[in-house]
């Protein structure tokens, strides 16, 4: 006599997606959203901070961003918050300027081993240099 266990009946495709499993979480795909995270912190550091408004209202608040109306903190605020706007846009700029310089060499290759496409583009581009000039 054989004691065995049922096996567990296999997730379906829409179990699967409704709980996010459908695909690898492997390193690669985590890679992606790593630029995301400054930004949600940012986020979350001036939430928790407008979270804590005071009685300060934009009436009584001359001379004062709508930052430190809503929080009563001193300059340092609006500094901070600049700060990491500054570096946040840096690096997008940086990631987007690798992205580009890698796209304009594999583009380089592509039409130095493909003339005749380069030589049509060329053509095309002196046509409409040509036909938007006025006589």
């Amino acid at each position: 006599m054989a004691i065995s266990t049922k096996s567990k009946p296999k997730q379906t495709i829409h179990h699967k997606r409704r709980a996010g499993q459908h695909h690898r979480h492997s390193k690669h795909y985590v890679k992606t959203y790593w630029p995301y995270l400054p930004m949600f912190a940012a986020a979350a550091f001036v939430d928790a901070l407008i979270s804590r408004t005071s009685t300060t209202t934009f009436a009584s608040a001359e001379n004062a961003s709508r930052i430190e109306a809503w929080t009563n903190a001193g300059p340092w605020l609006t500094a901070a918050i600049v700060a990491i706007g500054i570096v946040s846009i840096t690096i997008v700029v940086t990631r987007h300027t690798i992205a580009w310089q890698r796209a304009v060499a594999k583009g380089e290759d592509f039409f130095i081993h493909h003339h005749s496409i380069d030589v049509f583009l060329v053509g095309i581009v002196l046509a409409g240099i040509i036909a938007t000039r006025s006589s």
